[in-house]
């Protein structure tokens, strides 16, 4: 069992990362707890402490969250994330430069965690709806999209909470009653909400779209047509609402500019092996 103080940080590092990225290339953009890829580079997140407000990128120790030299720049205060980096290649990293509104990654000294492994939460509770990263603009997209997105939700009794949505422009994946995708239609997958890791999947494709959870055959429907312009992560796109913040924790989005339900097992495998969640 996993110790949840930082003063135990070792026992957050988990399994190695399985370069996701390597195996299946060409996200448009992909966050994540954990190195997707051998070559990136880069940092996980950008953290910013609330005892001073000093901000340090956080990076990798054997592929995942390096959860030391969080505990080390947090101490016994709490940390936000201020941003969190793009590792496909494109540079879409998301941010948000308002306190108020950051994710959490630390509470008073504890890492947050779903499945026993560092993740970003984002509202609380229904009290905290303007919590939110976003990126810069990708310009014109067009369906087909494809996502991965590891979550947990806590709350099971507001209607509406969104793992992503467009920037400026109309496109929702999330839970509305039921989890679905919004991109001009709706397109829904009936599955009650447990306070427990889920790997969620979507293809937004006009009349062959499909959304599923875990191993589960995906719901076969209409999405529409809309795409986005850029992410919006935990809330809905310019309305900042309670009934839209996503109440839980996200560790990790990886969307595509293409149709990829034929690697779907594949990149089930990847991250099932990594998270543990099913």
């Amino acid at each position: 069992m996993y110790s949840y103080g930082l003063h135990n940080v070792k026992a957050f590092g988990g399994a190695a990362a399985n370069d996701f990225l390597d195996l299946l290339p060409d996200a448009q953009a992909a966050f994540s707890l954990r190195k997707l890829r051998a070559a990136y580079s880069g940092s996980a997140i950008r953290v910013r402490r609330s005892s001073d407000n000093a901000e340090q990128d956080i990076g990798f120790t054997t592929g995942s969250l390096d959860t030391t030299s969080l505990a080390t720049f947090i101490g016994a205060n709490s940390g936000f994330v201020t941003t969190w980096y793009d590792q496909s290649g494109n540079g879409f990293n998301a941010s948000n430069p308002s306190a108020a509104v950051q994710p959490r990654i630390v509470n008073a000294g504890t890492l947050i965690t779903s499945g026993g492994k560092a993740a970003l939460e984002f509202a609380p509770s229904t009290t905290n709806s303007s919590i939110r990263l976003f990126t810069g603009a990708f310009g014109a997209m067009s369906q087909p999209l494809t996502t991965f997105a590891v979550v947990e939700t806590t709350d099971t009794t507001d209607s509406t909470k969104t793992i992503l949505d467009g920037l400026s422009t109309s496109f929702f994946f999330g839970r509305d009653s039921v989890y679905k995708v919004v991109a001009g239609a709706t397109l829904t997958n009936a599955v009650a909400d447990i306070a427990a890791p889920r790997l969620w999947y979507s293809l937004a494709n006009g009349a062959s779209s499909e959304i599923g959870y875990n191993n589960v055959a995906a719901t076969v429907g209409n999405a529409g047509a809309n795409a986005p312009d850029g992410l919006t992560i935990g809330n809905i796109r310019g309305l900042l609402a309670a009934n839209y913040a996503w109440v839980g924790t996200i560790q990790e989005v990886i969307l595509y500019p293409s149709n990829k339900s034929s690697d779907r097992t594949t990149a089930n495998g990847l991250i099932n092996t990594y998270y543990g969640i099913y």
